[in-house]
């Protein structure tokens, strides 16, 4: 992907534990101007164990980035 796509620097980030998106939202929503371009964050994915979070997460935020994975499952 290039990194300056219409004159927009895109830094990518990934949540853990993201419950039902508010710091996603945010993240989604934040940009700050530097001297050469405009830079925005872009969410790779989020993880939380809830399945029912993980759904209601993409529903507040509008994106399918949600994963719902157990990262404490014992084998």
């Amino acid at each position: 992907m290039n990194p300056l796509l219409n004159n927009v620097e895109y830094k990518t980030s990934a949540y853990l534990f993201a419950a039902f998106g508010g710091a996603t939202a945010g993240a989604m929503r934040t940009k700050w101007n530097t001297a050469i371009c405009c830079t925005s964050l872009m969410v790779l994915y989020t993880i939380d164990s809830d399945p029912t979070k993980s759904r209601n997460h993409d529903l507040i935020t509008g994106e399918e980035t949600s994963v719902s994975m157990d990262l404490f499952e014992r084998w």
